[in-house]
Order: structure tokens, then sequence, then C-alpha cells
């Protein structure tokens, strides 16, 4: 039974390894890496008072009447963060999900296409009439069956559509909503510090 190797055969990644890849662009990281930085300055100055008594940088003085002031301004700064991440997250989210639903639909059309349904009666067919062909073909199923029992005995969870689904949720939840929550709370509190 003549084989191909797999990267012959599969040339686009399957829906559940679109959906374990990387959702976010370097660029929106570093967006997402300084939103998160602003918003714990902010948090830190507006909960805990942790107001800088001078800027060096800037050659500024703050003093306690210019607190609402900081706060102010540092909660401009972290809409302009949150805005942009948003922007940047939305589009590689949109990014993200197009190529899930593009590797589905790709694999449902490989398994519908009249060239697999060809093969596939061409199998059964051989099977049918061919003893020797029948024999070759349960014994390949049942020791790739060996294999990908011994490969997965390692993993703790079936990794299915239902559990790739749960981890694409998490990973959107992860990369895009807590740290957009979190700006809101530190907008927020810094709003309510002044």
């Amino acid at each position: 039974m003549a084989r191909t190797p797999l990267t012959q055969r599969r040339k686009t990644k399957t829906p559940l390894e679109t959906s374990l890849t990387d959702p976010l662009r370097d660029l929106t990281r570093k967006e997402r890496r300084h939103l998160l930085s602003v918003s714990l300055g902010a948090i830190l100055v507006a909960k805990a008072g942790l107001v800088p008594t001078e800027i060096a940088a800037l050659g500024i003085k703050l003093t306690p009447a210019n607190k609402s002031a900081f706060l102010f301004v540092i909660a401009a700064v972290n809409v302009y963060y949150l805005a942009q991440f948003l922007v940047y997250g939305a589009r590689d989210l949109l990014a993200w999900t197009q190529a899930g639903r593009a590797a589905a639909w790709e694999s449902a059309e490989r398994f519908v296409s009249e060239e697999a349904k060809r093969w596939r009666e061409e199998i059964e067919k051989r099977i049918e009439q061919d003893e020797e062909y029948r024999k070759q073909y349960v014994a390949h199923y049942q020791e790739l069956e060996k294999i990908a029992r011994s490969v997965t005995a390692w993993i703790p969870f079936p990794v299915g559509p239902r559990v790739s689904t749960i981890i694409a949720w998490a990973v959107t939840v992860f990369e895009f909503i807590i740290p957009a929550g979190v700006a809101l709370y530190a907008i927020i509190a810094a709003l309510l510090g002044a």
C-alpha cells in the first residue's frame, strides 16, 4: 500500500491546530504590555496613593494638589492604550477566527470532495474484492490505532472539538478580555481618585 508523507497529504493546518496558534501579533503583544503597565500604574496611584513626587525625566515636581491632574493624565494615557489594544486586538482576533473558519471549511471541503469520495469508494471496493489488500488495510489501521493510543496515553484528556472550543475561549478571555477589563478598572479608579 503506497503511502504519501503527511506533509504532501495535508498542506494546511487543521481547525484544531489553527485554534491552538498564537492569536496575537508581536505588535499587539507590545501594546497589551504597555496597556497593562500603565493600568498597574494607574491602580497603584489611585488605590494605594503612590503618587511620585517628581518625574525627573520631564523635570516635573508633583504636589498633592497635582494628584488629580496626574490621575487624569494617567487615565487619558490608559484610554489611549486601551483603544490601541482594542483596535489591534480586534484585528488579530478577527484574523485568528477567520483562519479557524477557513481551516474548518477546507477540511470539510476535502472530506466531501469528489476526489475524496472516489478515493473512499476505491478503497471500499478493493477491500471487498481483494482479500490480501483487506488484510494489509486492517493491519495498517490496527498499527495506526496502536501508535495513536501509545502517543496519546500521556494526554490527560481527549482533545476534540469541545476541548479545542474551550481552549479557544480561554485564550480569548486571557489574551483580550482580561487586559481590557484591567484597563477599564484602572481608568475608572483613576477618574474616581482624581
